[in-house]
């Protein structure tokens, strides 16, 4: 059985690696706020395609442990003159699984989301 977990541990690092691309979702690092930590931010978002402000609000309450909100509009075009505004809200949470430690050299953190995207498209177009 230990052959087994060292295996499955092994197979497991290989795919391992930092996130490249930033979605919708936090856009602080890995580590958790301290207790009792807030932080807003307001973040612009573009692309060949896509034009949008979001905000965030994060908050912690429990060592290791924080949630934000995220909330923006989004312009997108289509081409051919075809283009709409959508409301983005989400919300996730975010904590600490392991910390560093001799049997475990790096921290390993837990992060879930969630987004609601609605489109105004015939109020804003």
């Amino acid at each position: 059985m230990r052959i087994l977990s060292l295996a499955l541990l092994a197979a497991l690092s290989l795919g391992v690696a930092p996130a490249r691309a930033q979605t919708f979702g936090t856009f602080t690092g890995a580590e958790p706020l301290p207790v009792n930590g807030r932080m807003f931010g307001v973040y612009l978002q573009t692309s060949q395609n896509v034009a949008s402000i979001v905000s965030q609000l994060r908050l912690s309450f429990y060592p290791d442990v924080d949630f934000g909100f995220q909330g923006g509009l989004a312009r997108q075009d289509y081409g051919n003159n075809n283009s709409k505004t959508t409301l983005r809200v989400g919300g996730d949470l975010k904590f600490v699984v392991a910390k560093p430690s001799a049997n475990w050299p790096s921290s390993t953190r837990k992060s879930s989301g969630t987004l609601l995207t609605s489109a105004f498209s015939k109020l804003f177009s």
